[in-house]
């Protein structure tokens, strides 16, 4: 790959890997990058933690607690589509959750995503094998030791 290639969004992209009893939250994305995700968004000028507190409530309707939400890693990712323009990268800070008791994600944004579930990363590997998936969160469950 040449590195002179990498158009990185100027705007930076937060996710949050949820987990529940050994599994992770994925939801089908609808538009672009589509496929498999996980909740995510763009800064948008907001400090990181804002933005993913931010993101979960919009995507999935939990309210994140900062003493709750752990930093994993700030990484460059290639390939990553945006629906904002011709950029084929992003910086990325992802976090991870622990959902608890009575914490129910959902779909809040049907013409956005479709089909949450929790899934084990045998499943996890599996559905991104065989189905369409964000290569974004290939590298970051790669990356934070999921799959």
């Amino acid at each position: 790959i040449n590195f002179m290639e990498f158009k990185i969004c100027p705007d930076g992209s937060v996710g949050i890997i949820l987990k529940k009893d050994k599994k992770y939250l994925m939801f089908r994305r609808l538009k672009k990058p589509e496929g498999w995700a996980g909740v995510a968004g763009h800064l948008d000028g907001d400090a990181p933690l804002d933005a993913a507190i931010k993101e979960s409530k919009e995507e999935i309707g939990i309210d994140i607690q900062f003493k709750k939400l752990d930093f994993l890693f700030q990484k460059k990712i290639f390939p990553n589509s945006c629906w904002r323009g011709d950029y084929n990268s992003h910086e990325w800070i992802v976090y991870e959750y622990e959902l608890v008791a009575g914490e129910n994600p959902r779909i809040n944004e049907p013409e956005k995503h479709a089909n949450i579930g929790f899934f084990t990363a045998e499943e996890i590997k599996e559905k991104f094998a065989k189905e369409p998936h964000d290569p974004a969160w290939l590298n970051i469950f790669s990356k934070a030791g999921v799959i």
